[in-house]
């Protein structure tokens, strides 16, 4: 889409509360003038941004990417060298990467007013650009945040808007399908939309292929730098949040999360699981804690109840584990019915595990491959992080 604007059917009704694009109102823009009119239209200049948020997975900030970066920047140092500190745990934290990040979704920046602009670059050379029209928390639509722009932009907050510049080129291609324009001619094409702010810094806002690139830039349009300590602080990767890297134990569970920076993205509604040690611990959440509920409920002779505390023997929880394994063995639900039938039956009725099933026992069930991976990495995880004779403790929210 080359010419004009396209207007979209979006009604800015987004299911579940995940972006969708054909959701969103906000028209698709290639000509100059239609951009520089629906800018002018929003009259930022002057307004003082309070926050920055992406939409979108940044495809360019995951460990792999940056173990890249990293191993490039390091080329003064000997082959051996480089391979060593490229490594994600082993990155100098004062070596500098670039404040840039590769979206597929929007990117979100609210004022102190709490309006909020939302700004996107879906293919060359089209823009998307609207206010108030996707809430702010909204969810992406394709793969799971990885990182907080807040972070990545931190100098932008609190700093008001100067001016837009929409930086534009001649070209005589379409940019993606690289084919020429009709008899020969020259267009004019939408590089990027910049928001410039009060310390000369700037937002650039520039498509690249089916991506968005989004940079910090100086006032001579070179990428402003950020050290690895500041960006590290800022990602929140599978392996951040679901792999325990203190253990070297690397989680197949999204169920499963480990560290500190499960808090900011997920609510409080979490169970916590510590060898008594303290030196480990594994959290998850009452949504996901149906497996282990009902293993510790069997052992335990009663109904766990998330917001209670526990201490388990290591025995005690060895049968966790066991009792864990057994559910998931089963071949049919009705088999698992038949065996929380007898749970109940042995205890006199004060272990009931069937109020569960008859609530959510086809959830249950459906989920199985998902329980079963759980069972496993449970006890590959209590192999690590719980010796012998060590109680476990668990702590309800």
């Amino acid at each position: 889409m080359l010419d004009g604007i396209y207007y979209t059917n979006g009604k800015n009704k987004f299911p579940g509360n995940k972006f969708d694009n054909n959701e969103w109102s906000a028209p698709i823009m290639s000509d100059k003038a239609a951009i520089v009119s629906t800018i002018e239209s929003l009259k930022l200049e002057g307004r003082v941004i309070k926050d920055i948020r992406f939409v979108s997975h940044a495809y360019n900030l995951t460990r792999h990417w940056i173990e890249d970066c990293a191993y490039n920047r390091l080329e003064n140092l000997s082959e051996e060298e480089r391979q060593e500190k490229s490594e994600y745990h082993n990155i100098p934290l004062d070596l500098p990467f670039l404040r840039y990040a590769q979206l597929d979704e929007p990117i979100l920046i609210t004022f102190e007013d709490d309006d909020h602009l939302e700004l996107d670059a879906p293919q060359e050379p089209e823009f998307r650009i609207s206010m108030n029209c996707i809430p702010w928390d909204i969810e992406p639509g394709c793969n799971a945040l990885n990182a907080e722009a807040s972070v990545i932009f931190d100098s932008c907050i609190g700093k008001k808007i100067e001016r837009i510049e929409v930086e534009t080129y001649m070209a005589e291609r379409a940019p993606i399908y690289y084919c020429t324009f009709p008899n020969g001619e020259k267009r004019e094409l939408v590089r990027a939309v910049i928001i410039w702010l009060s310390d000369n810094t700037g937002i650039c806002v520039e498509p690249f292929f089916d991506f968005v690139d989004v940079t910090l830039i100086g006032g001579n349009k070179q990428i402003v730098e950020i050290p690895f300590k500041q960006l590290k602080s800022a990602l929140f990767n599978w392996e951040d949040l679901h792999d325990d890297e203190k253990l070297g134990f690397e989680s197949s569970c999204s169920t499963f999360w480990f560290g500190d920076k499960y808090r900011d993205h997920r609510d409080n509604c979490f169970v916590d699981f510590m060898p008594e040690s303290g030196k480990h611990s594994l959290h998850i959440h009452d949504d996901d804690i149906m497996l282990l509920s009902l293993a510790i409920s069997v052992v335990i002779f009663e109904q766990h109840d998330v917001y209670d505390n526990y201490e388990l023997s290591y025995d005690q929880w060895k049968a966790v584990l066991d009792a864990a394994d057994l559910i998931v063995g089963f071949n049919s639900l009705d088999e698992l019915i038949a065996y929380f039938t007898m749970v109940k039956e042995s205890t006199n009725g004060k272990c009931d595990l069937l109020y569960y099933l008859n609530n959510c026992g086809t959830e249950f069930w459906d989920k199985k491959w998902l329980h079963e991976k759980e069972a496993k990495d449970l006890r590959s995880w209590t192999e690590l992080a719980l010796s012998p004779g060590e109680k476990m403790h668990i702590v309800g929210f």
